[in-house]
């Protein structure tokens, strides 16, 4: 599932993940180093945030990937956001 969800966050630049919240890519901003006379590129950074989102996109990306219906993309995404769940603070 990671797998999925990875090229599904980085192709649209955010992942809902249903009863935990979201992942976005947040672009970065470059930094200069003055002391090297240097710019450094920009760095995209991943960010959660607790509000959740739409999934159906990803639903229907689920169920395109592993050949199944969206009800069993859905389950096979409530049951990993429920293992998530499991290790975030006051989860």
């Amino acid at each position: 599932m990671e797998h999925l969800l990875t090229s599904y966050l980085y192709a649209n630049k955010i992942c809902p993940l249903p009863t935990v919240g979201s992942l976005i890519i947040q672009p970065g901003a470059a930094v200069a180093e003055l002391s090297e006379k240097r710019m450094l590129a920009p760095h995209p950074v991943i960010q959660f945030s607790s509000r959740e989102i739409d999934s159906d996109d990803l639903l229907k990306f689920i169920a395109r990937q592993n050949d199944v219906d969206i009800p069993e993309a859905s389950d096979k995404l409530s049951s990993y956001c429920n293992r998530l769940q499991q290790y975030m603070p006051n989860g």
